[in-house]
């Protein structure tokens, strides 16, 4: 599970990681393909990672230090408004 969480390979963009990425990560014979949501089930109960909706994953650990304008509204259009971001 470690791979997830001290990625440093291109997956992972201002903290998001694809679903469909996870079969570059975790590789066929240490994580067959069918136990790739059982694995991020197990992430997501210990709060490692978050689902943010059914093809992305927020991985609060590799989030940037500081939020980039363009990833919030990208991801969450909803609260790039001003108050939001002072």
């Amino acid at each position: 599970f470690k791979t997830i969480i001290t990625l440093k390979a291109n997956y992972v963009h201002a903290g998001f990681l694809q679903v469909k990425d996870l079969q570059h990560i975790w590789k066929p014979p240490s994580v067959p393909p069918q136990l790739h949501s059982r694995c991020v089930a197990l992430l997501e109960h210990f709060e490692a990672i978050y689902r943010f909706s059914p093809d992305l994953l927020l991985v609060p650990s590799l989030l940037p230090r500081e939020p980039s304008r363009v990833s919030l509204q990208k991801h969450w259009p909803e609260v790039t408004e001003a108050r939001f971001l002072e």
